[in-house]
């Protein structure tokens, strides 16, 4: 007995070492011969090799991606040649995309391919991509250190494993635009209205409501009518400032969160129903617009920028220019960014977007015979910053240049590029590849910026909001691994409880539904029920943990 128990653990013990062995190994054999050392990206190879690519191109600006300006200056650094598939973006490229799986033409790469994580794990099954694993970790040194710095590593490589344990795209971005951690729930309160009435910025939920008061009240635009909007937003991104003062409320997958491991929603809980109760008594004294609920930007900013004078005192959006138009008085007035309120309780959260990032920008198909180089060619993107600054911004030394005047970035930090000119994507100046998911790499906030500028201004706000942020171990991930039929199931459950989410908040607001009354709460946590919110949290439970 005790032999076949040693036996057994040695058997065991050397599947493990054979399935390390497999993990570490090439997936596709290749003659490296001809490739330059590691790191070396100009040429990445002593001979020419072409790459056949699938690439939904800008019909905008580029005329042709054989001839463009990018197209052209890349292959002279790297020595490979892209032979393109001439297709537009949308439908067209979807159809040519799909075309070539059912044939099984595929090229050697898809670039911005469009597919989802579920088609991906799909075709993955079916051995169409080669997994990457092996490369991201012994043939791109530049990618490895640019996913270090700005998520962590193996947080990155979570991120991008499919449930059969095998990476097939490459995830990019993390770096673009700051402030978009925050999308579009930054709160901007008018600061000639503060000025005026004596007040300051109020950093709990009782001083907001006193603050809403007063600009209903005291005539902060001094035109003695009471044509003031203490505040007016779009429902989504109130609920998503102050649900937040109340409890972790995400404003993305159906407002998941994680709590010790275990999935969970926001709106079941006693602090959701509080935070509805607060709501409920703003929209009845009239402090909230009675048009929120339909309200969008456009219609906001017609108000702030009314010829007699703004009429807005608080609203919710992504950016000032959203609302305000630049460059005037209330634009200025609305670079006052208040931060995260602090609820009854003491909570104060930001919803944090830590997925800001875009997934599988890069693919390599079964039939390309040279996958190592193809990874150490696109190493080079983070390897040398004018690359993908170049991709997305034009000619160096005419769109951009690298800065060198001890000039300051949109972070406040020296800057490293600087936009001279930008071209027209309304004009086909085929001078690169515009602004893509695959080349969103370079650093939006070491970008040269003026103090005053919107985005140096949003910058400065945004740092505000990272200290609210919730903890990246409560942060439920939105690109998940699910095979098709599952992510169909999902998508259904999901699309049902929004839709009762939004009916639900904007009835218990208005006084619809009474949000005091015990038996009419049941009967909500009912509905969710019969909808199929357990279902739903058990599919991204299982999910999640495949993830981890």
């Amino acid at each position: 007995m005790k032999n076949t128990s040693r036996v057994l653990a040695l058997a065991i013990a050397l599947l493990m070492l054979l399935g390390i062995a497999v993990a570490e190994a090439r997936p596709v054999a290749e003659d490296t011969s001809a490739y330059n050392e590691l790191g070396t990206y100009s040429p990445v190879a002593s001979e020419k090799f072409t790459l056949r690519v699938l690439m939904p191109l800008p019909p905008a600006s580029v005329t042709d991606i054989q001839t463009n300006a990018f197209t052209v200056m890349l292959e002279e650094m790297t020595g490979v040649h892209l032979q393109f598939e001439q297709v537009t973006e949308g439908d067209t490229f979807n159809d040519v995309r799909n075309l070539m799986f059912a044939s099984d033409d595929l090229p050697d790469i898809l670039i911005n391919s469009g597919l989802s994580n579920a088609e991906i794990a799909n075709y993955g099954s079916q051995n169409m991509f080669i997994p990457l694993n092996y490369y991201i970790e012994n043939c791109m040194p530049a990618y490895r250190a640019y996913l270090d710095e700005f998520i962590g590593y193996d947080t990155a490589l979570s991120q991008m494993t499919c449930a059969d344990g095998n990476i097939y795209g490459v995830n990019v971005g993390y770096s673009q635009a700051y402030h978009n951690h925050v999308g579009g729930y930054k709160c901007f309160v008018y600061k000639p209205w503060l000025e005026k009435l004596g007040l300051e910025n109020p950093r709990t939920t009782d001083e907001f409501y006193d603050m809403l008061v007063a600009f209903r009240d005291k005539d902060p635009n001094g035109n003695g009518l009471r044509d003031e909007k203490p505040l007016i937003a779009s429902y989504k991104s109130m609920r998503s400032f102050l649900v937040n003062a109340f409890c972790y409320d995400s404003a993305t997958n159906t407002h998941l969160w994680v709590d010790d491991g275990e999935v969970k929603c926001a709106y079941t809980s006693d602090e959701y129903r509080e935070a509805l109760k607060y709501l409920k008594l703003l929209y009845r004294e009239n402090l909230i617009d009675s048009t929120t609920f339909t309200v969008k930007d456009s219609n906001v900013k017609e108000l702030t920028m009314a010829p007699g004078g703004n009429t807005v005192g608080v609203t919710m959006s992504n950016a000032m220019t959203g609302i305000s138009t630049a460059d005037t008085e209330q634009f200025t007035g609305f670079t006052n960014v208040l931060e995260p309120l602090t609820g009854p309780e003491g909570v104060s959260y930001c919803v944090w977007n830590y997925e800001q990032y875009d997934a599988n920008v890069l693919l390599i198909t079964k039939n390309c015979k040279y996958p190592e180089l193809v990874c150490r060619w696109y190493d080079a993107f983070f390897a040398d910053v004018r690359i993908p600054l170049a991709c997305a911004e034009g000619i160096e030394g005419k769109n951009w240049e690298l800065c060198t005047n001890g000039e300051i970035g949109i972070n406040g930090e020296p800057a490293v590029w600087q936009r001279l000119s930008s071209y027209a994507t309304t004009t086909a100046v085929n001078h690169c590849w515009e602004s893509r998911p695959f080349n969103n790499i370079y650093n939006h906030s070491t970008q040269a910026s003026k103090v005053g500028a919107q985005a140096y201004e949003l910058y400065k706000a945004t740092t505000k909001y990272e200290p609210h942020k919730v903890p990246f171990e409560n942060y439920m991930p939105t690109k998940l691994w699910l095979d098709a039929a599952t992510s169909a199931k999902c998508v259904a459950y999901a699309t049902d409880i929004a839709s009762f989410l939004d009916e639900s908040y904007t009835f218990f607001v208005k006084g619809v539904y009474d949000v005091h009354d015990d038996e009419k709460w049941n009967w909500y946590l009912n509905e969710l029920e019969v909808i199929g919110l357990s279902d739903y949290l058990s599919i991204q439970q299982e999910a999640y943990d495949a993830m981890k």
